[in-house]
């Protein structure tokens, strides 16, 4: 699979939502992925049901990989997204 970037948490404080920090961040992310080490794309999970979550990422560039069945300790699903860097 070779040398790629895990995001573990995203998360903004209400306040300061709506504001593209988020945006800012991922892109940062990305960025130093591939100056800094080298990955050949970024994976992170989601909750499957969760559609605001899932449409945001799909807007970003991730696709799902695969779903992982009752991920989450509620039971729920994960898409496994993950985005090619260049």
């Amino acid at each position: 699979a070779g040398v790629y970037t895990h995001v573990s948490a995203l998360s903004v404080a209400a306040p300061f939502r709506r504001h593209g920090l988020a945006s800012r961040l991922m892109a940062q992310v990305e960025m130093l992925s591939v100056l800094e080490f080298g990955s050949g794309y970024v994976d992170l999970y989601v909750k499957a049901d969760n559609t605001r979550a899932v449409e945001y990422y799909r807007r970003l560039g991730y696709a799902t990989h695969r779903v992982v069945p009752r991920y989450y300790d509620d039971g729920a699903d994960a898409l496994d997204m993950r985005k090619p860097l260049p």
